[in-house]
Parts: structure tokens; sequence; C-alpha cells
């Protein structure tokens, strides 16, 4: 039985095509991209089924096939991103998990800790595929949906947890403060303006782009702005 996710390529010979079961798997990943795209440009009500299939490369079946419906395919966007930005800071938070688990998390491993967290945080979100990403979140920060809770609690749910663990340590104040919270996500804050807010930044900076010194210069800013907020002793260049 075909699949129904792909176009017909002409001059394709039967005898060289793919199994079927591959390329299902790579049409139902060129939906994602696409829907990760368009949804976050667009938003979900603004974005057609007909549309999405077509960024895709892909017959306007294969979304029901692959998916059921828009709705799970908007869901299956919000897991794909979740899971792309963990899998970027997976070593970093590997490691605090190793950490905490081994039950060390004195005040100068939490510093360590805190600023791999953010150099890692911060390298990611000034790179350009991080762009539709962040732009599909946002929409579920303006006007949440289901799709928002399984980006919380595939991601930011998570790295939240961590940031107050770490600030609480460093701090010397219970994890339930509501400052500690506060603290943990103006860190989150001050790393996403240089996405959500890249056009001033580059103004006010006179740049063309963010280029590997302009992210570097970056990254030691939020070393001293993590530990000015923190209350830290100066740890010195990043």
């Amino acid at each position: 039985m075909p699949e129904p996710g792909d176009k017909a390529v002409p001059g394709r010979q039967a005898g060289r095509r793919a199994p079927s079961r591959d390329r299902g798997e790579e049409t139902r990943q060129r939906l994602i991209v696409a829907a990760v795209r368009l949804f976050g440009e667009r938003g979900f009500e603004g974005t057609a089924t007909r549309e999405l299939a077509a960024a895709a490369g892909a017959n306007l079946a294969a979304i029901p096939y692959h998916f059921g419906g828009k709705e799970a395919l908007y869901h299956a966007a919000a897991d794909h991103i979740a899971g792309e930005v963990a899998s970027h800071l997976a070593p970093q938070l590997r490691q605090v998990d190793r950490v905490i688990e081994g039950g060390r998390l004195d005040p100068a491993t939490a510093r360590d800790l805190l600023y791999a967290l953010v150099d890692g945080f911060a390298t990611l979100v000034v790179q350009p595929e991080s762009e539709e990403w962040v732009r599909f979140v946002l929409r579920e920060q303006m006007h949440p949906t289901a799709a928002f809770e399984r980006i919380y609690s595939g991601l930011i749910g998570r790295i939240a947890a961590v940031l107050v663990r770490v600030v609480a340590t460093l701090t010397g104040q219970p994890a339930d403060s509501e400052t500690v919270r506060l603290r943990a996500i103006s860190v989150i804050g001050q790393i996403l303006i240089f996405r959500v807010g890249r056009a001033t930044v580059l103004r006010v900076l006179d740049w063309d782009e963010i280029d590997a010194d302009g992210a570097a210069a970056i990254r030691r800013v939020l070393r001293e702005n993590v530990d000015r907020l923190l209350a830290l002793p100066d740890a010195g260049g990043a």
C-alpha cells in the first residue's frame, strides 16, 4: 500500500525507493519542521493544513495519516521544540543531574553549574536555528494552549527547577522562596532578550550579526550579570 506522505517525484525508479517506513518517517519529520515554522509565524488558527502540507512537500492526506489532524501536528511541533532544545542542553543538564544525585551541590559547584547553563542556553539562543523555536514558544507564552503544558513539562519546567535549586544554594535561601524563584526566572529572561530582542541588540551594539566574538561577549556579560544578581563575589573572566 503506498505511503500517502510524499508527492510523486517524476523519474523516480521503483527499485530505488527507500522502504515505506523510512519514507513515512521522513514525511512526518518534514511536516513537523514545517509546522514549527508556519505555526510560529501565523499561529494555529492562521495556518491551514493545505499550507502545512505544501511547505513539507507532502500530500494533504499525510497530516491525518501521521498525526490524526492539525491539532495533533501542533502538539507534535511543541514536543519537537522541547526535544531539540533539551538535546542542545543535554550536557549541562546531565552534569546538573549527576551533581544533585551525588549530593555535592555546594555553592562553588552551584556557581559552576549556573555558568554552564547560562553559557549553553546563551549559545543556543543566538544561533539562527533557534529563531523559529522561540517564535512558536512566544505565541504559547502570550496565549497558552495545551501545547504550552507540553513545552513546560518537557523543557521549561525542568530548566526552571534546576535554576531554582542552584540559585537557592548560592543565596542560602529556601527553594520555595518567591525571591529565589523570581531570580531564577530573571536569569532565563536576560538570556532570551538576545533572541526575542535581536533587532534591538544589533541596533544598540551597531552589529550586523551576532558572530562568534559577539556570542562570547554576551556570555561574559551574562556571567557578570548573574554574579551581580545573586550578590556573588566576582569570579573573574568568562
